[in-house]
């Protein structure tokens, strides 16, 4: 949910993409347990695009409670993928003007 809040946030919805012929399927993922979370517990999840190269885009996550106590981190890495072909594609070029502030590596 942080990712696709995290690019709705920037004007791209998921939805629109999959309707589109295009998929963001997570290649890669690490999460690292810091505390738990308890039952009722308010949480709060920080996502942040760190990095978008040519046809990928890296998300790092921190889940906090009430307390603001870290919870966990985690980290994503998405693929921009054409869902006929299942075949990596470059981002397209609408998303990438919305990508600007973020460094994009050719």
């Amino acid at each position: 949910m942080g990712r696709v809040e995290a690019l709705r946030s920037l004007g791209v919805v998921y939805k629109d993409l999959e309707d589109q012929g295009i998929l963001l399927p997570v290649t890669a993922l690490e999460i690292q347990y810091k505390i738990p979370a308890k039952y009722d517990d308010l949480l709060s999840l920080n996502t942040t695009l760190v990095n978008a190269s040519a046809c990928t885009l890296l998300f790092e996550y921190a889940l906090f409670n009430q307390a603001e106590e870290l919870l966990t981190t985690g980290k994503s890495t998405l693929v921009f993928v054409n869902s006929a072909s299942s075949k990596p594609i470059r981002i397209p070029s609408f998303i990438i003007s919305r990508l600007m502030p973020y460094e994009i590596k050719e």
